[in-house]
Formats: structure tokens, sequence, C-alpha cells
């Protein structure tokens, strides 16, 4: 297995630190950079998303938001009796940044990077408003 770069090492080392712990807390499983959580027909992910075009030494980072009832008519629905959908095959995805100013937000890491500020300001947008946005009690624009 290939070693990690360090901004990826860095990358994980702030999941765990800020966003494993805040998704674990309601509800959620990890599986590889995705957070799912399952509640009757309804399935909500959170998904990292790491540039293609990083290196190892710079990377960005966003993530993408999903949320789909299984009821709804999809051709991946079967397929998610055994794995989840990806953000991107749900009925509503967005990307975090639509929650925190509207802007399509990327995160860039570097060995320099304060990874404890990216780590709380990523939770604090989870936490204000992602989380309210899936349990339905908030819109992405805030309404």
């Amino acid at each position: 297995m290939a070693k990690k770069s360090l901004v990826m090492q860095l990358v994980d080392q702030m999941l765990a630190a800020h966003i494993s712990p805040l998704l674990r807390a309601e509800g959620f499983t990890k599986m590889h950079r995705t957070y799912v959580r399952h509640r009757g027909s309804r399935w909500d992910i959170v998904e990292l998303q790491v540039s293609s075009f990083g290196s190892a030494v710079d990377t960005r980072f966003t993530f993408n938001i999903g949320r789909h009832d299984e009821h709804h008519e999809n051709v991946y629905a079967r397929r998610w009796k055994k794995h989840p959908p990806a953000s991107a095959c749900t009925d509503g995805s967005h990307r975090i940044g639509s929650f925190g100013g509207g802007k399509d937000t990327w995160w860039i890491v570097t060995a320099e990077a304060n990874m404890d500020v990216i780590g709380s300001e990523v939770s604090s947008i989870l936490r204000t408003a992602v989380l309210p946005y899936l349990a339905g009690t908030r819109s992405v624009s805030g309404r």
C-alpha cells in the first residue's frame, strides 16, 4: 500500500479530531472518507471531496452533502440496499459552501496549514447548518 502524503495525513487527522466525533454523535458511520446515516427510508451523506489537482505538498478539499429518500425513483436504488448512495446520486446534493455563505468553498491544505482552525470552521458549518438541513429543520439558504 502506498504511503499517504503529509497533506493527506493532515486531512485524515482533521477528520479524526473534528469531523468524526461530531458526526458519530449524530448517528453517522464512516466509510473511507464518507459519512452516512440511514434512518428509515432516508439516507444522509457527508462526503469529503479532495481535489484531483493536489500534490504531495498541497491539496484542497470540500464536502458534498446529500440526502435521499429510498422511495424516490432512482436507477441506483437497488444498489443502496447494500451500499449507501454517493452524494451526487441523492435527491439533493450540495457543497458545504452552500451552507456557509453561499459560495463554493475549498480549504487549502499545506504542511503549514492550521488544521485545528480548518477543522473548527468545517465542524461549525456542519453543526449549525448542515445537520439542521439534513434533519429537515433548515433549508440550504438558512430559512
